[in-house]
């Protein structure tokens, strides 16, 4: 489904991977299992929300893709793919990676009452912890190959050594997601401005008195919403295997003492292309 369907999903298992972890917290259980339940919930949140993407791409495959009577195609031809984001493993390590920003968080609260750096600090390893998870993923795409344009040379087509090419092909993309400017080592400014706003907003939030479930409810929407908003700027990159197949009409051989005749219809062989896309 689209993420923006997926998306207000997300948000209500935010709110209920945070109400988990007060009820762990009011059961007295040590801040090790509060934090491991909180950061189990959220990463599963992520991933359930980020896996409904859809992926569409566009791209091309290269010319001189061979034909079986020793053609090659003589331009390249455009390909349009759909697909899905595939889980890679990655969410074992966005929870281990979320449980450490809250461990330092809890840590710097309880050493400095400056609560900005706090905030500031939990923020910034929030969104590079979703940031490393995004680009985890592995893109799988299924390419349609229209039919149109040529393919040249064969030695056998003595007559016409040009035929078309008469029918859509398939094809299959692998690849990955990135983020432009965005440096590894580095929270993205997007990314982070939204986690940072949230968490400031439940602060205030409980400042202003709110009790636990609104100030829940404020910070779940303003993380789910700066997950959302990020997913915009993703771009996909595919590679794109064509396993051949499209038909091939229109070679003609010289015949002594006669007109040239056609030779019987082949099909394209094996090849490869790339493409780009988006998510939505």
């Amino acid at each position: 489904m689209p993420l923006s369907t997926a998306f207000p999903a997300l948000t209500v298992q935010l709110v209920a991977a945070f109400e988990a972890a007060e009820l762990a917290g009011e059961l007295s259980l040590n801040n090790t299992v509060v934090r491991f339940a909180l950061s189990s919930a959220m990463a599963v949140a992520i991933k359930n929300y980020y896996t409904q993407a859809l992926v569409t791409t566009k791209g091309y495959v290269d010319p001189s893709q061979p034909d079986l009577l020793g053609g090659r195609t003589s331009i390249k031809r455009n390909c349009q793919g759909t697909g899905i984001l595939v889980e890679a493993g990655g969410v074992s390590n966005l929870r281990k990676s979320i449980d450490t920003a809250l461990e330092a968080a809890e840590t710097a609260g309880q050493e400095d009452d400056n609560s900005d750096q706090v905030i500031a600090d939990l923020a910034e390893a929030m969104a590079k912890a979703v940031h490393k998870y995004f680009t985890s993923v592995k893109v799988v795409t299924t390419v349609i190959i229209p039919s149109g344009g040529n393919s040249v040379g064969s030695p056998a087509a003595t007559a016409k050594p040009i035929a078309n090419i008469t029918s859509p092909g398939a094809a299959t993309g692998s690849g990955k997601v990135k983020f432009p400017m965005t440096v590894p080592t580095v929270a993205n400014p997007i990314l982070y401005a939204g986690c940072r706003a949230a968490y400031e907003a439940a602060r205030e939030a409980g400042t202003q008195g709110a009790g636990v479930p609104a100030t829940v409810a404020i910070l779940a929407a303003g993380l789910s919403a700066a997950f959302h908003a990020y997913t915009k700027f993703a771009v996909v990159e595919t590679s794109v295997t064509v396993p051949g197949g499209q038909v091939v009409v229109g070679y003609q051989m010289l015949v002594p003492g006669g007109p040239p005749a056609p030779l019987p219809p082949t099909v394209t062989g094996p090849w490869k292309g790339d493409a780009e896309g988006k998510l939505s």
